[in-house]
């Protein structure tokens, strides 16, 4: 504040003036620098805090299960044992591409799906 009022006087400060005006933008600088931080932080916390609601789903509740993207080569019993994982018993019905990378399956219970 000091060192600005100085040139436009066209006068040299001294250097305690100096010193005290570089103090003094310099916690300007950190004042404003906390606040810009406190700010990104408060910002950061609310988009933590709002959760995005699931979109509504396209079709009723069914028990048949397709699932597409297998990029891991299972065989029939090692997804059938992971899809049984929680629990749910799978049906007869159970079907797996060639190459391995789509799977349908009819699983007894809807829960498991929904899921």
């Amino acid at each position: 504040m000091f060192f600005f009022f100085f040139f436009k006087n066209n006068c040299t400060p001294s250097p305690r003036e100096e010193l005290r005006a570089h103090k003094e933008l310099e916690t300007r600088r950190r004042i404003e620098f906390r606040l810009k931080a406190k700010r990104e932080a408060e910002l950061i916390a609310k988009q933590r805090e709002h959760k995005r609601t699931p979109s509504p789903a396209k079709h009723a509740p069914s028990r048949i299960l397709h699932v597409k993207g297998l990029t891991r080569p299972f065989t029939k019993e090692e997804l059938r044992e992971l899809l049984a994982r929680d629990g749910t018993p799978l049906e007869e019905a159970f079907w797996i591409d060639k190459i391995r990378s789509h799977c349908v399956a009819v699983v007894s219970e809807c829960v498991f799906i929904t899921k």
